[in-house]
């Protein structure tokens, strides 16, 4: 007889019933991030640095205006860069969309977020996306009377 697929998975399902299911969880359990490409980067992998500090932030709440002038578009990559940010010290990614607008934030410290605005949501992804309205702002502000 010739074993096929199908018929080892039926062979696999009967043994699973007729001698139970007991899970292998001591041989599966491996180091996985061992793995290189196997799970995206976490936030507490070597590679990944830490946050802004709140003065660092503070200083760019002036600057970031003015990196993109009114009117125009410049790459995200640009952006960070002539901001002096490393993208990998950016958390808590957050993005919103209404109309034709999509707003992206991003924690840069513990008290402040940085955020722009994209006008084409499928460029979102790319690097060199084309971003204005750039603004580093505290979190969690009070209200303004």
């Amino acid at each position: 007889m010739k074993a096929t697929p199908v018929r080892a998975l039926l062979v696999l399902l009967l043994e699973a019933v007729v001698f139970g299911c007991k899970p292998k969880t001591p041989a599966l359990r491996q180091d996985v991030s061992a793995v290189p490409g196997l799970f995206p980067v976490q936030p507490w992998d070597a590679g990944i640095l830490p946050p802004y500090t709140d003065a660092e932030a503070s200083a760019l709440v002036a600057a970031a205006p003015r990196v993109v002038p009114n009117g125009q578009t410049r790459p995200r990559d640009a952006v960070l860069r002539t901001l002096g940010i490393t993208p990998t010290k950016l958390r808590d990614r957050w993005v919103s969309s209404l109309m034709n607008t999509t707003v992206e934030k991003w924690a840069l410290s513990p008290g402040y977020d940085i955020s722009w605005r994209i006008a084409d949501e499928n460029l979102i992804s790319r690097e060199d996306c084309p971003i204005y309205g750039v603004k580093v702002a505290p979190r969690n502000r009070p209200p303004s009377r």
